[in-house]
């Protein structure tokens, strides 16, 4: 969180600052308008370079133009992503600050409202749903017609409404990278679970998408790793997604979930194959926790495992093994598992070893 805020300040800094002509022998900045800037920043994904970008394309905007503030708030705010689609709370207060005051130049822009609608429905985490409503009627009554006003009623219809899927139907054939990108991410989210062949499909479809333009798409195939791995079970590919994510950048749920792919294996032999096979499940689980140590789910089946396993081949060492694991366990916190009574169990098997 310290590091985000950090490069939020940083930002913050840039975008403020005085905007100087460049002198013989330095680098030219880019030129790129707000249109095109808007465009490199709605290809964020994860990379500081494309913010970078963006910003010293701010050299060449007048900086009392509304359409300033809005290029300087949308920085911000994605320089503030803990996770795809959440943002902290110094990037949403810090970028707000910006969307107010173009509100303030310019009540009537489309461009304003367009992206007030989308900062104050989504960046605000649900927080302020009533203001993107307010902002998206402007844009009915200023180009009722525009694709980009369907785009963003898409957007901020609830998930479920029919009519949101039926406009993504709509843009997901669109020329516009965004209007394309979001729908495809739309219609993913309305057939993960009732059509597995439809997700996959539409994942085919995003890649595709993204590649065209140039996306950094490691988001895009995490989440397809996701899919493969919470909703398929088809773990092989799950893995070899996974390592085509990391390709394009890495980041912390990779681990999170190449870890699940582990436990989910070794849960299967702790509580669901006939006879059970512990001794399968301690190298899988044990690999889930070297892979994400903070895995509490794993710790409790690991020490399930140990102590079973143990009890099976008269391997004391695996019992004793079993109270270390259960007590980090317990430590851990998870939301299942008779964590007391197994660790009660287990002590006294411990005492019954010791007493001999």
């Amino acid at each position: 969180m310290k590091a985000i805020s950090q490069i939020i300040l940083l930002l913050c800094l840039i975008l403020l600052g005085n905007h100087t002509p460049t002198k013989a022998g330095e680098t030219e900045k880019p030129i790129c308008g707000f249109t095109e800037t808007m465009t490199l920043i709605n290809k964020y994904s994860g990379s500081q370079d494309v913010l970078e970008k963006a910003s010293e394309c701010l050299e060449n905007m007048d900086s009392d133009d509304p359409l300033t503030y809005l290029i300087k708030g949308r920085i911000i705010i994605k320089s503030g992503t803990l996770s795809h689609g959440l943002f902290s709370e110094d990037a949403i207060s810090a970028a707000q600050k910006h969307y107010e005051k173009a509100i303030e130049l310019a009540p009537d822009n489309y461009e304003v409202n367009f992206y007030a609608a989308l900062f104050y429905g989504t960046a605000t985490n649900g927080a302020n749903d009533k203001t993107a409503q307010k902002h998206l009627e402007k844009l009915f009554k200023i180009a009722p017609d525009s694709e980009s006003t369907l785009y963003m009623k898409m957007i901020l219809l609830p998930d479920g409404d029919p009519e949101k899927e039926k406009l993504a139907n709509q843009l997901s054939e669109s020329p516009v990278f965004i209007h394309k990108h979001m729908a495809l991410v739309v219609l993913k989210d309305v057939y993960w679970k009732t059509d597995y062949d439809m997700v996959e499909t539409v994942y085919q479809e995003l890649i595709k998408n993204g590649k065209k333009h140039n996306l950094n798409l490691g988001w895009d195939y995490g989440d397809y790793a996701r899919f493969l791995i919470y909703q398929k079970r088809d773990f092989k590919k799950g893995r070899e997604i996974l390592e085509v994510s990391r390709s394009y950048m890495k980041y912390g749920m990779q681990d999170s979930y190449e870890s699940d792919i582990s436990y989910l294996q070794g849960y299967q032999y702790v509580w669901k194959t006939n006879p059970r096979d512990y001794g399968k499940a301690i190298p899988l689980l044990e690999e889930s926790i070297r892979v994400y140590s903070n895995h509490k789910y794993a710790y409790y089946n690991l020490a399930i495992a140990y102590y079973y396993h143990g009890m099976n081949t008269k391997n004391e060492k695996l019992i004793y093994k079993a109270k270390e694991v259960m007590l980090l366990a317990k430590e851990k916190k998870p939301s299942y598992g008779e964590i007391e009574k197994n660790l009660a169990r287990i002590n006294n098997t411990i005492s019954q070893i010791e007493g001999q």
